[in-house]
């Protein structure tokens, strides 16, 4: 995998590493009430960075604005910020590589397609891996909270400063851009805003 490998060529040794992967996620994160109780603690980050009162405000804004709310929800689904609540977070790339489609189908020497029967212990994996996703549910569900928290109170404070600039729209004006295209620049800034400050204060996975 260092030299950029999908894994063991040998399936039972995959499925086996895979195995352990998932036992050790459900053993330290999945069935821990202290490891989302912790990690609950990073909701202080976003009390430290932008202040009570910016949240408050925050909280505030998307209240009385509906349509915006949507629209954020949109860019931090489209950004990929948040964890499937039915799949833990540090299982999801080790899911997502590795030899799971060669478990199921094999291709001949005459290039035709065969489907062959899981081994046993990529049966065993396919078990412990659904446990290590039903177990990590709690945790996906924290750091989800915490990453929805930062995203839309970053974006509230960059599109609020820039919103109610004057002389940041009329720059703007001077150099030919419609209202629409202000407005438009506003979320992009906003947007782009929102998704620094998410890398900068919480793990990103990717």
């Amino acid at each position: 995998r260092m030299k950029g490998g999908y894994g063991f060529d040998n399936e039972n040794a995959e499925a086996v590493m895979k195995t352990l992967l998932a036992l050790e996620f459900t053993s330290k994160l999945g069935f821990n009430v202290r490891s989302p109780a912790k990690n609950a603690t990073q909701g202080l980050l976003n009390l430290v960075e932008f202040g009570p009162i910016a949240m408050y405000r925050s909280r505030q804004f998307y209240k009385n604005n509906y349509e915006m709310k949507l629209e954020v929800d949109g860019m931090m689904k489209e950004a990929g910020f948040l964890f499937s609540e039915s799949a833990a977070p540090e299982l999801v790339e080790g899911q997502m590589r590795g030899k799971s489609f060669a478990t199921k189908i094999k291709i001949t020497d005459g290039e035709t397609v065969e489907f062959k029967k899981p081994s046993y212990f990529s049966s065993m994996y396919g078990k412990v891996s659904k446990l290590a996703g039903f177990s990590g549910k709690l945790m996906a569900k924290v750091e989800n909270f915490n990453r929805k928290t930062t995203f839309k109170v970053g974006f509230f404070e960059m599109y609020n400063n820039l919103n109610n600039s004057t002389a940041y729209k009329n720059s703007l004006r001077e150099a030919g851009k419609s209202e629409a295209e202000i407005a438009k620049e506003i979320m992009t800034r906003a947007r782009n805003y929102a998704i620094r400050k998410t890398t900068l204060l919480h793990f990103d996975y990717t």
